[in-house]
């Protein structure tokens, strides 16, 4: 994947009077883009089989996912609230199949049986962000294995907000629950599947064979190349501004001021631009267009 490159240049009209200043940025330019993907794997006493079949399937999610992009990192999380992320598979893993493998098995089956795939999920997302799991011009997918339903006390709204701005990019979540063919796993997570139909993704019974299903996520997933897109979620100023005279522009199409949608917000503390999650450039603009922020320097 070709590398992404973000070029700055910060004017002012006079080194030593003038308090106005432009900072111009790149756009992220993606070929393929990145695919996340975070498992949420239930690991509960009843899940060996589930989980054997997770390991024995995951080699078609492989190799889907390599023809459609080199840049890729998996998370795997179990369903136990109590428990924290198990640890992340990278594309610069040397082998990262059986490093995924090793990371499912590693989960056992010793975890509560209240299971809350949602509740971990939601506790691990600024975790996974602090990580730079999530960058610029991505497509996350969740993907959930648990033969019970979710017993999360959390709002799904809120959940849903939560997963659109952490996450900064497209996403959608997809499942493997019980259902009817299933002997040993009936219930159909309705919560879960509600969610995954939100999302435009979708559910499968847990004891299916997952190849499948596997094959049609990642066909869900957008080509998202020649697709322009912000350079960061957060983008630092080199000076204090005075916040009321602070525009972001992208060509001919201003940005406004307003979070948690299309707009962005001034942090005080870190100094930085803050950028929703819905936050989309315009396709038309011309070639060359750059991300224009301006503002008056403090006193």
């Amino acid at each position: 994947m070709r590398s992404l490159f973000i070029a700055l240049s910060i004017l002012s009209t006079s080194v030593f009077a003038s308090t106005s200043m432009t900072i111009s940025l790149d756009p992220v330019k993606g070929e393929v883009g990145k695919l996340n993907t975070i498992f949420v794997i239930d690991n509960s006493g009843s899940m060996t089989e589930y989980q054997q079949q997770v390991v024995k399937t995951i080699g078609a999610y492989f190799s889907k996912m390599t023809t459609m992009t080199d840049d890729y990192s998996i998370a795997v999380m179990s369903t136990d609230e109590s428990e924290r992320l198990y640890g992340v598979v990278s594309s610069d893993d040397s082998s990262p199949e059986n490093s995924f493998a090793r990371l499912v098995n590693s989960l056992g089956t010793a975890g509560s049986y209240n299971e809350k795939p949602l509740g971990v999920l939601s506790n691990n997302l600024l975790t996974l962000d602090s990580m730079n799991f999530f960058t610029p011009s991505s497509f996350t997918n969740v993907i959930i294995v648990s033969d019970e339903a979710d017993q999360s006390e959390i709002d799904t709204t809120l959940l849903l907000k939560d997963l659109n701005d952490i996450t900064g990019s497209q996403m959608m979540v997809n499942a493997f629950v019980g259902g009817a063919s299933c002997s040993n796993a009936k219930n159909e997570a309705p919560v879960i599947k509600s969610i995954a139909q939100v999302t435009g993704g979708a559910t499968y019974e847990i004891c299916s064979d997952y190849r499948t299903a596997f094959e049609e996520m990642l066909n869900k997933v957008p080509n998202i190349g020649n697709v322009l897109a912000l350079p960061a979620r957060k983008i630092a100023l080199p000076l204090s501004p005075l916040v009321e005279s602070i525009t972001v522009s992208y060509g001919s199409q201003m940005i406004p001021f307003g979070y948690f949608s299309s707009g962005w917000v001034y942090d005080d503390l870190t100094n930085e631009i803050l950028f929703g999650s819905e936050v989309l450039l315009d396709q038309t603009q011309p070639e060359g267009t750059k991300l224009v922020i301006t503002f008056e320097v403090a006193n």
